[in-house]
């Protein structure tokens, strides 16, 4: 087959591909056998595979209720709230700043990671799964590389309450458009207590990529969680603190993994 040959073969699998359908190659060896009208091998087909292309990756997961594309590209665009507090800022004297908000869970339970090492070893690392877990509140700015984190033992309102106050008394002549997900102690009415320089606005339903502190909560991962065990509790948390130290005296650092073009482009058209 000529190259070109290969791409029309290939095209009717690409849907099925898409959707994560195709977890062995059977099907595309059967109809390369027709097609070539001769028994070819595994191999071949997988050399077929490498030249256009194609590799074995793990699906990205998707919640049923989860936004549609439309939906989330509509929801980049649609920052006609950062131009309204842009006037009221400017009204009220104050500097306007958006913020993305999350939590993420670090505990005592560890799974090991991918390593580089050398040839002919292989590396061995502890692993336990004990169920001990604390909680990173945080707050990112996109923008200037700024982040607001507390290290709190629940995810529930009471929380959610001091953080918020948190980030009011650091920031006091902001007015802060935070993002956050509809997660239960965002959205409690009744006993959220959200200070007066902040605004809290929904993240689509389940669009966990939408926001950018996600890769904070990555970052960490990597870089301070990976391959180890902790005895107990407060040795997670203390190295949870180390790290968020590390992200808040690191602006360009967190600006270089939140800084997204989409989320930049919003504020350029306000600034």
């Amino acid at each position: 087959m000529t190259p070109e040959e290969e791409k029309e073969f290939l095209e009717p699998f690409k849907k099925q591909a898409l959707a994560g359908e195709i977890l062995e190659i059977s099907e595309i060896i059967t109809a390369y056998t027709n097609t070539l009208n001769k028994n070819v091998s595994k191999s071949t087909v997988y050399d077929l595979l490498h030249r256009n292309g194609w590799r074995k990756v793990m699906p990205r997961s998707k919640h049923p209720k989860k936004a549609n594309d439309e939906a989330i590209e509509a929801y980049k665009k649609m920052f006609g709230r950062i131009v309204e507090l842009e006037n009221f800022c400017i009204d009220a004297n104050k500097r306007f700043s958006l913020m993305f908000q999350d939590e993420a869970g670090f505990g005592r339970i560890n799974k090991p990671k991918s390593c580089w090492c050398g040839d002919n070893i292989r590396p061995t690392v502890p692993y336990h799964r004990i169920r001990e877990y604390t909680y990173a509140y945080g707050a990112v700015s996109p923008l200037d590389g700024d982040i607001v984190a507390l290290v709190l033992p629940k995810c529930n309102t009471y929380c959610m309450n001091l953080f918020l106050a948190e980030v009011s008394k650091q920031y006091p002549n902001d007015y802060i458009l935070m993002i956050a997900d509809n997660a239960a102690w965002h959205t409690n009415s009744k006993g959220l207590i959200v200070p007066e320089n902040i605004e809290i606005f929904p993240l689509l339903p389940y669009t966990p990529e939408l926001n950018p502190i996600e890769m904070i909560w990555e970052e960490i991962r990597e870089k301070f969680f990976k391959n180890k065990l902790f005895k107990t509790l407060s040795t997670v948390t203390d190295n949870l603190c180390e790290a968020l130290v590390h992200l808040v005296n690191n602006k360009n650092v967190v600006k270089s993994i939140t800084g997204w073009d989409w989320i930049l482009s919003a504020l350029s058209k306000h600034n």
